[in-house]
């Protein structure tokens, strides 16, 4: 008995380059539920990873917006402090010196009175801008998400807490009055 040498396939091990009509239809119908099968795990991989990459990067971005949250709370605060040791502990310092000229004591007074103005507008600002998120953030919460492959445990998640702690307002007679009263 002579053997016909048929060359072999490499992609596909053990199968012959050419077919032959009296091929099981099997074979063919077994490639391609296997090929079908990758390509559905491969969406699924696929998707589980997107889904993944959605959620770390809401995590990082919830992160963020509380840290700049909290940025802005320590600014508001630190500017608060600032303006109330002007007006309670600087100024009556500058009062009580008996040997400083008049002219000196109205130039301390008046460079108090400048630096107040921008400490003032940037309290304002900061306070703006948390209230500003703040409603952004609470909006965005309530509202549905235009992202379709969050997970239901996600959904059931409470977010991370906001603070509702808003920057300290200044008393009237730091915004209104100035620092220094005639």
């Amino acid at each position: 008995m002579s053997q016909i040498n048929k060359p072999v396939n490499k992609g596909w091990s053990g199968s012959y380059s050419q077919l032959t009509t009296n091929a099981i239809p099997m074979e063919s119908n077994t490639l391609i539920n296997k090929i079908e099968k990758m390509h559905q795990e491969l969406k699924k991989d696929i998707s589980s990873l997107n889904e993944s990459i959605i959620q770390k990067l809401d995590v990082k971005i919830e992160l963020n917006s509380s840290n700049i949250q909290l940025h802005q709370v320590n600014l508001s605060q630190i500017n608060s402090t600032m303006i109330s040791l002007l007006k309670k502990v600087i100024v009556p310092l500058v009062k009580n010196i008996k040997d400083l000229k008049v002219e000196t004591k109205n130039q301390i007074l008046t460079a108090i009175q400048v630096l107040e103005k921008p400490l003032n507008i940037q309290a304002e600002e900061l306070r703006k801008k948390y209230k500003y998120q703040v409603e952004s953030q609470q909006r965005n919460l309530l509202e549905p998400s235009s992202i379709t492959m969050v997970n239901e445990e996600n959904n059931n998640q409470s977010p991370l807490s906001t603070s509702t702690e808003e920057p300290h307002k200044m008393d009237q007679s730091y915004t209104e009055g100035g620092i220094i009263s005639n």
